[in-house]
C-alpha cells in the first residue's frame, strides 16, 4: 500500500513539471488590466457574471498595489484586480476543467485545487466573505469568516490578518472526503466531506462564481493571482508554493521540501493513549532526508528512535514507555534535516485520554470466543430472538441475512465490514499495558444494518462457583447507544427461574427522572414506544421484575458515541458460592447500532471504586432563580453497581444518592462546598477537593440605559448608542407613541424609537456597555438585556442581539414569530402592536440563557444542548469554537460593544422601541419577575442624583421612589414623590431605590 501511494506522490510532482496534455490549469493574473486568462494556462477567461456592463464590471478596478494605496507583496508593486462587495446578481465566472476526475465513473470534477493571492483591509477583514460559490447558486462554499478563518460549515481554520497579502489555498479530495485548507503553503486545517459528485465538486466545462453569495455575505478586496487545477496538491507542494508573490502563483514547482503528512497522536488530540507510539510521517518531496537527524522527543527528552523508509515515505516511530496520566498534556516533537533546508523542527501537542485504568487477576472462567468457528457458540450457550428477517438464508457476509437474527461469533475483521465505527476502540491500560477491545473473534448483535425490529437475547452457560466470594463479571463491551434501543444484563442462580439486574442502557431522553434527578425505574422501563423495537416498553425484554429498585442498574447514554465501548465491571453478590450461575444478554432496536462483546471472564476481585470526576468545579447562583436544577455530577469508576451520598460542609444532605446532586435554585443555604461518597460492595472513596456553590445578589449593576426622550440615541446612564450605518441612521426616526399613531404603553404615551430597516441590510445600534471582562474570562460572560419594544408585525425571525462587529455575523438572540430564542429553541409569545418587556439574560460559565416576556420566564424546565444546567433556562451550544460555543470567552460573550437589534442580513423588523438596559451580569427569575411589563416609565431600577442650592434632586426610572435610613431598609415608598424628587436640605445619610409596583 505505501509503494502505491509513493508512485502516486511521484506522477503528482512530475505532472507539475511537465504538465501532461491531460492536465487542465487556469491561470489568472490581471497583469494586462483585465480578466484574460495567463499565457500557458488552459481553462480561458474569467467573465463577469452579470456580463459586460453589469454591477460586477462597474464595481472592478485594476491598478497596482502602489496606486490603490495597499501594501505590495513581499516588497514589490503588483498589478492587481480590486472586487467590489458582491450581491447575489454579481461574481466573476471562473472556468472550470473539462474532463472529469475521480472514481468509478465519475461525472464530475472531483479533485481539484484553488490557491488565490488575497488582501482584505479594513471592514471587509471582519466580515464574511465569500470566496467561491461552486453551483452558480445557494450559499457560497468556502468563506472566510469575521476572524479571518477559512473554510465552511463552521470549521474554520488559520486566520487572515487586515491589511496583509495571503496566499489561500484549498485542495479536494473528494474519492476519500477531504478538503485541507492552507495560508501562505501552511496546512491550517482539513475537514471530511461526503464522497464524490457532490456539493463540492466542480461541473465539467461550466463555471464556478468567485467573492459572491446567495444572501449578501461578502466583502471587497484585492487579488493578485487566481491559480485552478484538476489534481489534488500534496501538503508538500503547497508548502513549495508558499505565500503571496508579486509574481503570481507558480504553474510549476522544481522544488518540493521534505514536509511532515501525519502526526500521531495528531495536534491538538484529545484521546491519546496512555502509551501512545509516536507516529510521524515525513514526505522527501525533491529533497534528500538525513535520516540519521531525525529524532523525536516527548515534553523535552529524547525517545528512542526508528525510521522506516519506503520510497519517498520516511516512517518515523518512538514508543512511550512511561504510562501517561489521564488528561495530561504533552508537547511532542520532530528534528530532522534535509539538503535543501538543513535542520527543522516541529513542535505540537496533545492531551491524553480519561482512559479506563483496570487491575485483573486471573480470571475464574474466561471465554475469548477465539476457539470457535464463526457462528458457533461456547458450549451451553444458547440465543433467541424476535428480529425481523430481511434476506432469508444464512449468510455471515451479509448482516441483513438470517445469520444475524440471533447473536453471533465472527472475526474481528468481519466485523470490520459493518464500518470504521464497528471495530473503533478507546484507550484503555489493563494491568498496566495498552489493552485491545477487540481481538480476533466476538460475539455480535446487529441492529445497524437491518430493518424492522431487532430483539436478540443471549444466554450463557452454568458456571460452577462453589467456594468462590466477591464474584465479578468482567467483558469487554461493544456497544454504541441510538435513540430507540436498549441493552441489558443480568445474571441467574436459579437456572433463569428468577433474573437479578446489572446493566440496563437506555437513551438519555428516553430515561425518566424524578424531581432529585434520580431515575424513575418503573416509568422509565414500563413507557412504550412506536419507535422502539416491536413498539413495546424497554421493561418488556428484561428478565428481572419492574420495580423501584432497578434505578441504581439504569444508565442513561448519550446517542451515537463511543461511551459504550468499554470494559464493564459488575459485582454479583448473590453468585458468591453458588454452584449454578448463568448470564443474560439482550439488545433491542430498530436499525439501532449493535451490541457485541469479547472476553466475557468472570473474577474474585475487591476492587473498590475511584472518582474519575466531579463537575463543574464551582457553581454560580442568584437569589430568587427557579426551578430545580442538577448542580454537579459525579463520575466513578470500578465494580458497578455504585451507590453516592452527598454532603455540605461535612453534613449529610439526606435524600441525596443519586450521581446528580438536585438542590431548589435560587436558595442562599446553598452555598458552601460539597463533597460525595462514593461505594460499591468493595469500599469506598471521597471526593476532592471539594466543589463549590456561591450565591449571589439577585440585582446585577446598571451600565447602560436609553430612554430615548432626547430624540436621539443619547445614553441615560453610560455611553450613548452609535448608528451602525448611514443605512441604520436613515431608517430611525423619533417621536411620541401619539405622534406615529401606535398604542401608549400601559395607557400612558412615551417618546420612542422606530426603525424601519433596509432591505438587505441588517446593521443595528452600537452599544457601548462599559462592563468590565467576568465570569473568569477575557470578555463579558455573564450581562443582562431589557428592551421594551413593540413590533407591528411578529412573523419571521427578528433579530435582537448581535455580539459582534457589526453586520460579521448571524443575530445570536432572535425573535422568530412571537417567540425568543436561539439555535431552534424558542419559547414565549409577542403580540403585534402590543408593547413587551422582553428580557434575555446569560451566564456563560453555565452556558444559560434565560428568557423572558413581561417578568415570565418563558422556559419551563431545561431546554437546548447537554449537559443541562440547574436553571429553568436555554442551555446554550456544548462546543468550543468561537463561533458556535455557548461557554466562556465564546459566540455569545461581548468584547467592549455589542450590536442592538442587529444582523448580518435581512432577519429584521419594523420596530418601535421605548427603554433599553443592559445589566452587569444575570438576574434572577425574581427580580426580573417584579419588573413586569413595560410602562412609559421605562425600565426601572436606574436612579440619577444632582445638587441644587444644597437640595438633593432625584429622577428616576419605575412607578415609585422608596427610602430607608440604612441600605439594609426598612423601604418605604417616598409618599406623592413625583418626577424629579427634591429632597429639602437632607442632614444625616438617607438612602433612596426605584422599585415597580
Amino acid at each position: 500500500m505505501k509503494r502505491t501511494l509513493n508512485c502516486l506522490s511521484l506522477s503528482l510532482v512530475l505532472s507539475l513539471t511537465a504538465p501532461s496534455a491531460r492536465a487542465e490549469i487556469g491561470q489568472w493574473d490581471f497583469n494586462s488590466s483585465n480578466l484574460t486568462a495567463t499565457a500557458g494556462a488552459n481553462l480561458g477567461a474569467i467573465e463577469y457574471y452579470d456580463g459586460p456592463g453589469g454591477a460586477t464590471e462597474t464595481g472592478t478596478v485594476f491598478g497596482t498595489t502602489t496606486a490603490f494605496g495597499i501594501p505590495n507583496i513581499n516588497g514589490t508593486p503588483a498589478t492587481v484586480m480590486a472586487f467590489p462587495a458582491c450581491n447575489p446578481s454579481m461574481g466573476y465566472n471562473m472556468p472550470t476543467p473539462t474532463v472529469a476526475n475521480g472514481t468509478n465513473a465519475p461525472i464530475f470534477v472531483n479533485s481539484w485545487s484553488l490557491v488565490m493571492d488575497l488582501l482584505y483591509t479594513g471592514s471587509s477583514a471582519s466580515a464574511w466573505r465569500g470566496l467561491i460559490q461552486i453551483d452558480a447558486s445557494g450559499d457560497a462554499d468556502l468563506f472566510a469568516n469575521p476572524s479571518g478563518g477559512i473554510g465552511i460549515t463552521s470549521q474554520y481554520s488559520g486566520q487572515l490578518l487586515s491589511n496583509t497579502w495571503h496566499r489561500v489555498g484549498f485542495t479536494f479530495d473528494l474519492t476519500n472526503a477531504v478538503l485541507n485548507k492552507y495560508i501562505d503553503g501552511t496546512l491550517v486545517g482539513s475537514q471530511a466531506y461526503t464522497g464524490q459528485d457532490g456539493r463540492f465538486a466542480l461541473s465539467t466545462g461550466g463555471f464556478a462564481v468567485l467573492f459572491t453569495d446567495d444572501d449578501n455575505e461578502t466583502a471587497a478586496g484585492y487579488v493578485n493571482s487566481i491559480q485552478l487545477r484538476d489534481t489534488v496538491l500534496s501538503v508538500g507542494q503547497m508548502a513549495a508554493l508558499g505565500g503571496p508573490s508579486a509574481a503570481g502563483i507558480p504553474t510549476t514547482i522544481t522544488v518540493v521540501p521534505s514536509t511532515i503528512t501525519s502526526r500521531f497522536p495528531a495536534s491538538g488530540a484529545v484521546n491519546a493513549p496512555p502509551l501512545p507510539t509516536i507516529v510521524v510521517v515525513i514526505n522527501d518531496g525533491t529533497t534528500t532526508l538525513n535520516t540519521s537527524s531525525v529524532k523525536l522527543s516527548l515534553d523535552g527528552v529524547d525517545l528512542a528512535t526508528g525510521v522506516s523508509v519506503v520510497g519517498d515515505v520516511n516512517t518515523v516511530t518512538a514508543t512511550v514507555t512511561n504510562v501517561l496520566a489521564k488528561l495530561s498534556t504533552h508537547t511532542a516533537s520532530v528534528r530532522f534535516a534535509d539538503n535543501v533546508n538543513g535542520s527543522q523542527t516541529n513542535t505540537w501537542t496533545f492531551t491524553v485520554a480519561n482512559y479506563q485504568d483496570i487491575t485483573l487477576p486471573t480470571p475464574i472462567y474466561l471465554e475469548t470466543f477465539d476457539g470457535l468457528a464463526e457462528g458457533a457458540l461456547p458450549v451451553g450457550w444458547s440465543v433467541a430472538n424476535s428480529t425481523d428477517s430481511i434476506t432469508h438464508g444464512l449468510n455471515l457476509a451479509d448482516f441483513t441475512s438470517d445469520s444475524y437474527l440471533n447473536w453471533v461469533v465472527i472475526t474481528s475483521n468481519r466485523l470490520a465490514t459493518g464500518g470504521a465505527n464497528y471495530v473503533t476502540s478507546v484507550p484503555i491500560l489493563v494491568n498496566g499495558a495498552t489493552y485491545n477491545l477487540i481481538s480476533n473473534n466476538v460475539i455480535h448483535a446487529n441492529s445497524d444494518k437491518r430493518g424492522g425490529n431487532q430483539v436478540q437475547y443471549l444466554f450463557t452457560a452454568d458456571y460452577n462457583l462453589t467456594g468462590r466470594t466477591n464474584v465479578h463479571l468482567v467483558y469487554n463491551s461493544i456497544f454504541r447507544q441510538n435513540a430507540d434501543s436498549s441493552a441489558s444484563v443480568e445474571y441467574s442462580i436459579d437456572g433463569g427461574a428468577n433474573w437479578l439486574p446489572l446493566l440496563y442502557l437506555i437513551e438519555n431522553s428516553d430515561v425518566i427522572r424524578n424531581p432529585d434527578f434520580s431515575v424513575d425505574a418503573e416509568t422509565t422501563l414500563n413507557t412504550a414506544r412506536v419507535d422502539q423495537a416491536l413498539g413495546s416498553s424497554y421493561g418488556s425484554f428484561i428478565g428481572a421484575p419492574v420495580t423501584a429498585a432497578l434505578a441504581p442498574y439504569i444508565r442513561a447514554m448519550p446517542t451515537d458515541d463511543l461511551s459504550g465501548k468499554r470494559v464493564e465491571m459488575f459485582r454479583c453478590p448473590a453468585a458468591d458460592g453458588q454452584a449454578a450461575v448463568r448470564f443474560r444478554f439482550a439488545q433491542t432496536g430498530t436499525g439501532s447500532w449493535y451490541f457485541g462483546m469479547d472476553n466475557f471472564g468472570l473474577y474474585s476481585l475487591t476492587t473498590p471504586p475511584t472518582i474519575v470526576s466531579v463537575s463543574p468545579a464551582t457553581r454560580a447562583d442568584a437569589v430568587g432563580m427557579t426551578g430545580t436544577g442538577p448542580y454537579f455530577s459525579v463520575t466513578a469508576s470500578g465494580p458497578e453497581p455504585f451507590s453516592y451520598q452527598w454532603y455540605r460542609n461535612g453534613a449529610l444532605l439526606p435524600g441525596k444518592t443519586v450521581s446528580q446532586l438536585g438542590l431548589s435554585n435560587g436558595q442562599l443555604t446553598n452555598a458552601g462546598n460539597y463533597t460525595v461518597v462514593v461505594s460499591n460492595g468493595n469500599g469506598s472513596v471521597t471526593s476532592s477537593p471539594p466543589v463549590t456553590v456561591t450565591v449571589g445578589s439577585s440585582t446585577p449593576s446598571i451600565t447602560g440605559q436609553w430612554d430615548f426622550n432626547q430624540g436621539d440615541l443619547s445614553a441615560d446612564y453610560g455611553q450613548a448608542l452609535a448608528y451602525s450605518s448611514a443605512q441604520v441612521q436613515a431608517a430611525t426616526t423619533f417621536n411620541t407613541t401619539t405622534a406615529f399613531g401606535i398604542g401608549d404603553i400601559a395607557g400612558q404615551p412615551a417618546k420612542v424609537l422606530r426603525w424601519v430597516p433596509t432591505t438587505g441590510f441588517g446593521g443595528g445600534y452600537v452599544m457601548t456597555h462599559s462592563i468590565a471582562p467576568n465570569g473568569g474570562g477575557a470578555k463579558v460572560n455573564q450581562y443582562t438585556v431589557i428592551i421594551d419594544l413593540m413590533y407591528p408585525i411578529t412573523s419571521g425571525f427578528k433579530s435582537l442581539w448581535q455580539t459582534g462587529a457589526p453586520g460579521d455575523a448571524d443575530g445570536d438572540v432572535f425573535l422568530n414569530g412571537g417567540g425568543m430564542g436561539i439555535s431552534s429553541v424558542y419559547g414565549g409569545a409577542l403580540t403585534a402592536n402590543e408593547w413587551h418587556r422582553v428580557v434575555f439574560s446569560l451566564d456563560l460559565t453555565q452556558r444559560e440563557l434565560g428568557k423572558y416576556i413581561d417578568g415570565v420566564n418563558v422556559v419551563t424546565g431545561q431546554v437546548g444542548a447537554t449537559p443541562f444546567g440547574p436553571h429553568e433556562a436555554q442551555y446554550l451550544s456544548a462546543a468550543t469554537t468561537a463561533l458556535a460555543g455557548g461557554g466562556v470567552d465564546l459566540r455569545w460573550s461581548l468584547n467592549s460593544t455589542a450590536q442592538l437589534l442587529g444582523d448580518d442580513g435581512n432577519e429584521v423588523k419594523e420596530v418601535y422601541v421605548s427603554s433599553v438596559q443592559i445589566r452587569n451580569g444575570r438576574m434572577s427569575d425574581a427580580a426580573i419577575a417584579a419588573m413586569g411589563a413595560p410602562t412609559a416609565g421605562k425600565i426601572p431600577g436606574l436612579i440619577k442624583a444632582t445638587s441644587s442650592g444644597g437640595n438633593v434632586v432625584i429622577d428616576w426610572t419605575g412607578s415609585v421612589l422608596e427610602s430607608a435610613p440604612s441600605l439594609t431598609g426598612p423601604w418605604t415608598v417616598v409618599p406623592g414623590a413625583a418626577h424629579p424628587h427634591t429632597v429639602v436640605a437632607p442632614t444625616g445619610n438617607v438612602y433612596f431605590k426605584a422599585a415597580q409596583q
